[in-house]
């Protein structure tokens, strides 16, 4: 990340804030449903993951869809690298659709555990984090509110991995905090 594209990147933070209070609301909705539902189904539930998927779902289809007029945008882009650019505004778009994804790399495997089969997680997280973004890039072009990109795709899911593996860090760093104080 060059230092130059910080600016842009901090003014589209500044924007995407501006739905923060929409997207918790749907955490705390999400996180309600999800309490009542595993007092009638006496099943534990893990309820901060599921407040925490709930309000960065919202947040990215507020991103991705809302924010842009329908018919605004149309495009297709298939070629691989044509977004990495020579100004600092343009390569801001590859780092913020890197950011964009990794929550989704850190979020995935704390709500789907998959307890019994552990090696499945990993492709689990990519398959899906390439299943939602391609989903995304599709109404995107459809819809007319967005440049679909085969880059948008591949710098999505790279988030995901970059959140995947951060997620599995912090536990192991955690476990082991856990038995040094022991």
């Amino acid at each position: 990340i060059s230092f130059l594209m910080l600016p842009y990147i901090y003014e589209d933070l500044k924007e995407a804030c501006q739905n923060l209070p929409a997207s918790l609301a749907a955490g705390c909705g999400a996180a309600v449903l999800a309490f009542f539902f595993q007092r009638i189904r006496r099943r534990r539930l893990p309820i901060v993951p599921i407040f925490l998927w709930a309000a960065y779902l919202e947040q990215l289809l507020w991103l991705v869809y809302l924010t842009r007029v329908p018919g605004s945008r149309r495009s297709l882009d298939l070629g691989l690298f044509d977004t990495v650019s020579r100004s600092a505004q343009g390569n801001s778009y590859v780092a913020e659709n890197v950011l964009l994804f990794l929550p989704f790399g850190v979020l995935f495997p704390l709500l789907f555990p998959f307890r019994r089969r552990r090696s499945f997680r990993f492709p689990a997280c990519l398959l899906s984090a390439f299943l939602c973004s391609a989903g995304i890039e599709t109404v995107q072009y459809l819809t007319a509110r967005g440049y679909s990109q085969l880059d948008d795709v591949i710098t999505n899911v790279t988030g995901a991995i970059i959140g995947y593996f951060i997620c599995g860090l912090s536990r192991r760093t955690a476990e082991e905090i856990g038995r040094a104080s022991c």
